[in-house]
């Protein structure tokens, strides 16, 4: 019976922190979504300063990739921001330059993708995330 109460005990304090992960969303038909939150990290990696956990999750369904599978997403964000994105099919990094925020654009596979919105100087800024289609 301990081992019972202490093991629910456990689960009960990692599941909030689990939940904070990320914010998430599905796409099942062509997407018009914003997701904000704050760039960088402490985590130096070759598309900039990250964070340790992905700052958005985004499934994509197989019957969005039957519509079309076509997705954009792009960061809008002061400062030098980075858009790592892992999926399925690998890593995509962008880093923005000149002014320019970073976005990547195609046809996506089903899958799950862990997106993190990085700063090339590891500053931390509020940004906008904006997944659209056709």
């Amino acid at each position: 019976m301990r081992y019972i109460f202490w093991s629910l005990l456990a689960i009960a304090a990692i599941l909030p922190f689990s939940a904070a992960q990320a914010g998430s969303a599905r796409i099942d038909q062509s997407p018009n979504l914003q997701m904000s939150g704050v760039s960088g990290g402490n985590r130096a990696s070759d598309c900039g300063y990250i964070s340790d956990r992905p700052n958005e999750q985004v499934t994509i369904s197989p019957q969005y990739v039957e519509q079309s599978g076509y997705l954009r997403i792009s960061v809008s964000a002061a400062g030098n921001p980075t858009l790592l994105i892992e999926g399925p099919s690998g890593r995509l990094c962008s880093m923005g330059q000149g002014g320019r925020n970073p976005q990547h654009v195609g046809v996506w596979p089903a899958g799950v993708y862990n997106i993190y919105v990085g700063d090339r100087q590891g500053q931390s800024h509020p940004y906008q995330l904006t997944l659209s289609g056709r």
